[in-house]
């Protein structure tokens, strides 16, 4: 980054670090001791003598994506999880948001159980939105902004809007995530830059109010000039919405999430390394694999 977008996001991080405590509130979501294996056909990794019985059998042997991972998300907090591929992190967060029945363990929304199909859940996948890694996945090619905002704020809120209503809903959050409304309704996700495309997912995914917002790698598939759009794009957002959004920002290098994280977990092999706020976890990291991470990152 340069030394003038450096300053604007200090800027903005220190009034999303400046606006109170964290610590008293209560957490909003929590996965309390989950594991999650999966079950796959093929060899045992056990013992070697045991690859061509297992392959020849077709013996079913467990892979263990989490173990015992217990995390909480407060409200009005942004927590970032972190780890390499293959950590467990994307796997934590979509059992965390209810897209995914853990193997042990148990999800808790508004301090309620949450199991898939309950009223809880229910509550916590309409309260809930996504940002993905490639908007260009996560749009539909054949839509155009306007067709990809109104979806989003029709499963919300279904027709008590009138189609004014929703167009300067449109217009608005488009504005937030600093995009010309008026220019980008009409326009389809080819036309788009990636740096385009990614804050219009993000002002689908935040334009029907959401409490809780899950940001799954949204930097990695952009370059450096995007990245510091999106991660203006949601500072802004944190900074406008208060204590009214909670945010989990998956993400495998602490150099970006550094910027807008109050609390990093990091995950290694399925398993909680270290946690702690920000500050405490960038200065005095506890764990080599966390040091290993600091080395790495886009500081």
């Amino acid at each position: 980054m340069t030394e003038r977008q450096h300053k604007a996001v200090h800027e903005t991080e220190h009034e999303i670090h400046s606006r109170g405590d964290l610590a008293s509130r209560q957490p909003v979501l929590e996965m309390n001791h989950v594991s999650k294996s999966y079950r796959a056909r093929g060899m045992s990794l056990r013992l070697l003598n045991d690859v061509f019985h297992a392959s020849s059998t077709g013996r079913r042997t467990d892979s263990l994506a989490l173990h015992d991972v217990s995390l909480s998300l407060k409200a009005g907090e942004c927590l970032a999880i972190i780890g390499e591929s293959g950590s467990g992190k994307t796997t934590a967060t979509r059992i965390m948001l209810g897209l995914l029945a853990p193997t042990a363990g148990s999800v808790l929304y508004q301090g309620k159980p949450a199991p898939m199909h309950s009223p809880a859940w229910n509550r916590l996948r309409h309260e809930s939105s996504m940002i993905f890694q490639n908007p260009y996945s996560s749009l539909d090619p054949r839509w155009t902004v306007r067709q990809s905002l109104n979806e989003a704020v029709s499963l919300r809120f279904g027709r008590s809007l009138d189609p004014d209503s929703v167009e300067a809903r449109s217009i608005q959050t488009l504005d937030t995530v600093g995009l010309d409304g008026r220019i980008m309704l009409d326009r389809y996700p080819i036309d788009l830059s990636g740096g385009q495309a990614q804050r219009v997912a993000i002002a689908r995914a935040i334009i029907d109010e959401p409490e809780i917002l899950l940001a799954d790698e949204p930097m990695s598939a952009v370059d450096m000039t995007a990245r510091v759009q999106i991660l203006h794009t949601l500072q802004k957002i944190r900074a406008l919405q208060g204590s009214s959004l909670s945010m989990m920002f998956v993400s495998h290098d602490i150099g970006m999430v550094q910027h807008i994280a109050d609390r990093i977990v990091v995950l290694k092999h399925g398993r909680v390394v270290e946690q702690a706020p920000c500050d405490e976890l960038l200065n005095h990291p506890q764990q080599p694999y966390t040091m290993e991470l600091l080395k790495a990152a886009s500081l």
